[in-house]
């Protein structure tokens, strides 16, 4: 009976966070630190259940592994904080929120690799889609999206959770709709996908979140990719696909005034002087030099900089600098 459950939970825990904060900001609930911890403790321990569930004597040997690699990493990025003489508190929530989510990934994870009837999550990608999408994009809508920044501060729904959502969402609901070989034959859920996955761009460019945004553009290449290699579409398709979304998408654009928005303009305007950013890059590129060699330390971007610079690339040099060299030789 707990296995026939899996494959909702698989896909509840691709999308744990925005369900989350989308129920705080619809009930008026602040996103308080014991709530959100309660609700990250409550996900870790229904992925221990499933993992025990299908835990078998020869996965035990790899997955000790796989958790000492966890712990060791864990362990290493704990240990900055050792070396600055003093606790910084943003850096200690961001540890124990990278703890809890990550653990309960892998857990999934492994459980994901060993199910045999893993079809069946082709069955409840339409139950979380059709529901979350509405209430995202609502959100996003009625919550102030032309100040391309924040829609609620109190539940933590901000356009980067919007963003990445929706972006993510998008690769879901296209894969549920070109790919998915086993799935509900309705026409009518079909027809409901593909109205949430025009709202998915549509709201992805319109929230202000350029992270997001490329991670929605790299998913687009990717699908194309994949559809055109494997041939499991047709390039007529395809193609009549592609022009029936730019149309839908078009369409929705003007009717929400995409254009004029300020999020949307945030995100064709990536390097504009109002953000400042490529100040916030030299700046840590400057705590950089103070240590070229073997970095700063997992999580150092909290003791050195205050936060994270919005470069993933760059934050990758402040922390660990031979670890980003041999990666990318």
């Amino acid at each position: 009976m707990i296995r026939r459950l899996f494959p909702l939970w698989f896909v509840i825990m691709m999308f744990i966070e925005p369900l989350f904060l989308v129920m705080c900001y619809q009930f008026g609930i602040e996103r308080e630190g014991s709530l959100y911890k309660a609700f990250l403790a409550s996900a870790f321990c229904i992925s221990v259940v499933f993992y025990v569930e299908c835990l078998n004597q020869r996965a035990k040997r790899v997955d000790g592994v796989l958790f000492l690699g966890l712990f060791a990493f864990g362990l290493i990025y704990y240990m900055t904080s050792l070396f600055y003489g003093y606790i910084d508190t943003f850096y200690i929530g961001h540890f124990l929120r990278w703890g809890a989510q990550c653990i309960s990934a892998v857990l999934v994870g492994l459980v994901i690799s060993r199910y045999k009837d893993s079809y069946k999550i082709n069955y409840c990608i339409p139950l979380i889609v059709v529901v979350l999408t509405p209430f995202i994009a609502s959100a996003s809508l009625r919550g102030g999206h032309e100040l391309g920044q924040y829609v609620d501060e109190d539940s933590g729904l901000n356009y980067q959770v919007i963003s990445y959502s929706m972006a993510v969402l998008f690769g879901t609901t296209a894969y549920y709709l070109f790919f998915a070989k086993r799935k509900f034959k309705s026409k009518i859920v079909n027809l409901l996908m593909c109205i949430c996955l025009a709202m998915q761009g549509l709201i992805c460019a319109m929230s202000g979140g350029r992270g997001g945004f490329v991670l929605l553009c790299v998913i687009i290449a990717a699908l194309l990719y994949c559809a055109f290699k494997k041939n499991q579409i047709s390039k007529t398709k395809i193609l009549f696909a592609i022009f029936a979304a730019i149309l839908v998408f078009l369409f929705l654009a003007n009717y929400f005034n995409l254009w004029d928005s300020g999020g949307f303009q945030r995100v064709i305007n990536p390097l504009s002087q109002q953000t400042g950013r490529k100040d916030d890059w030299q700046e840590v590129m400057e705590y950089f030099w103070r240590s070229p060699i073997i970095g700063n330390g997992l999580g150092s971007d909290f003791y050195t900089w205050g936060f994270y610079s919005h470069n993933i690339l760059v934050d990758f040099w402040l922390k660990l600098v031979l670890l980003v060299f041999a990666y990318s030789l």
